[in-house]
């Protein structure tokens, strides 16, 4: 995040793509749901899966930084959702990407 407000966010520290990959394994690998998500689509472990889609973004050599979300319930329904396609065919409707904001109140 580029300049982010201090208002809204606090600086924690910089992480190493491997950091961020642990962080994400540790909050999806577990989950019987993505088990049978990436199976279906032939990976066969959660890494497998997750890698073949990091890597085309060259996420291992980008810079990474955790920040604090000092007031959740006012930053985050200006957060926009990402471009996935589960999240486009169920969420998005006609908008491209609207925030969380807008697809709680439609």
């Amino acid at each position: 995040m580029n300049n982010p407000d201090a208002k809204k966010f606090e600086y924690v520290k910089p992480l190493t793509w491997q950091e961020v990959f642990a962080i994400w394994r540790e909050n999806e690998a577990g989950n019987p749901n993505w088990e049978a998500h990436y199976k279906e689509r032939g990976f066969n472990s959660w890494e497998e899966w997750r890698s073949a889609y990091a890597e085309p973004l060259k996420c291992a050599g980008r810079e990474w930084e955790l920040y604090k979300i000092l007031d959740p319930m006012q930053s985050m329904p200006k957060f926009h959702g990402g471009p996935f396609r589960g999240w486009k065919e169920k969420y998005y409707g006609e908008d491209n990407f609207p925030t969380f904001a807008q697809r709680l109140l439609s």
